[in-house]
């Protein structure tokens, strides 16, 4: 049976995707809460992981950040750097498969009735 780690234990659109998927595969979440396995995108050590094999990782997870300008930091963390420690962790688990999940709101810019800093 086919092994699928999702990492974003809370998001939405993770869930939703575990729950789609057929009983021909084992799903795993990894996430900071409600998770098979603790993962911050910043700030877990990846070997942890290295002990793990799955076929097939998505990656879920985003920060949306806030309206001060201090969000924008942790925003940029978790977003930029989680997503290549994502790729990283795609690498030690021997996944043959790596989903990234995005979303449409990185793409809106000032004077967009959405736009933020996420």
């Amino acid at each position: 049976m086919r092994k699928v780690l999702i990492i974003g234990s809370t998001s939405f659109v993770g869930l939703a995707i575990g729950n789609m998927l057929p009983k021909t595969y084992n799903v795993f979440y990894a996430g900071r809460k409600q998770a098979d396995y603790y993962l911050d995108l910043v700030l877990t050590d990846l070997q942890l992981f290295k002990n793990l094999q799955f076929d097939i990782v998505i990656h879920a997870a985003a920060d949306f950040g806030g309206n001060e300008d201090s969000s924008l930091s942790n925003t940029e963390m978790v977003n930029a750097v989680g997503t290549l420690n994502v790729c990283r962790l795609a690498r030690i688990v021997q996944a043959k498969h790596l989903i990234v999940i995005s979303s449409l709101f990185a793409s809106y810019t000032l004077g967009d009735p959405y736009f933020n800093i996420y």
